[in-house]
């Protein structure tokens, strides 16, 4: 079967993806342990703890990369596809109609609300072609917020666009997931000093480098599902 552009980019952008956070993987798994530091190592120490934090932030930012270029390629297929808004999925319609969701709690002009109310309230015998949002350099791509990526926006996504099969390769995906989001906060933001990031439980070289292996895994779930969304147009009803 022939493989299209967007389901060849998308796969290559997976591969990518899950290589660069292999690369921390590796760097994190040849940190000294706290056994193995010894006495006045407090230069090792700090590197060791540093690198930890560097690994956690560097993994989101592609987690959130690929999670974001994904969802715009998906938009770019369908709005090259000259799909009508009745023939798309019913739960990707209000993806497609996500500019008139906005204008309607922006404004108070009451004629504007009620013909965008009655817009939406048509859109499964619509003939207008679907037009998806694009990228941005303001806002996150719908259905995303702009917040640290977490289990519950991937479910989002697998709903909004009416994926099959289940959004986690793995249960362990999520709670790794889960675990570097909050991780990646407390330090992004010095929501607590770093010093007490890496005193929690679970903030090991070796158990950041689980995660990131778990991680590595759901990028290329997300990568090949939405590929293959986009090249069997499954966006249709």
């Amino acid at each position: 079967m022939r493989v299209s552009a967007v389901e060849r980019d998308l796969f290559d952008l997976g591969e990518v993806t899950a290589k660069r956070l292999d690369q921390w993987r590796t760097v994190l798994l040849q940190l000294p342990t706290s056994s193995t530091l010894g006495l006045g190592s407090g230069i090792t120490t700090f590197l060791n703890r540093e690198l930890r934090g560097a690994a956690i932030v560097a993994a989101m930012a592609e987690v959130e990369n690929l999670v974001r270029t994904s969802l715009l390629a998906v938009s770019t297929e369908i709005n090259t596809s000259s799909t009508q808004l009745k023939d798309l999925k019913q739960a990707l319609r209000a993806l497609a109609v996500h500019s008139s969701f906005m204008s309607l709690s922006n404004t108070r002009d009451t004629d504007k609300t009620w013909d965008q109310r009655h817009f939406v309230s048509t859109l499964d015998t619509n003939p207008e072609i679907a037009s998806l949002p694009g990228a941005t350099t303001v806002s996150a791509p719908p259905p995303l917020d702009g917040r640290t990526i977490r289990p519950s926006h991937i479910l989002r996504i697998w709903a909004v666009l009416g994926l099959g099969g289940s959004p986690f390769p793995a249960p362990r995906c999520s709670t790794s997931l889960t675990k570097l989001a909050l991780l990646r906060n407390d330090i992004a933001h010095r929501n607590i000093p770093i010093s007490e990031v890496f005193q929690q439980p679970g903030t090991s070289a070796t158990q950041i480098a689980q995660y990131l292996d778990d991680i590595q895994l759901l990028v290329l779930h997300v990568a090949s599902e939405i590929a293959s969304y986009c090249s069997l147009q499954s966006y249709k009803t």
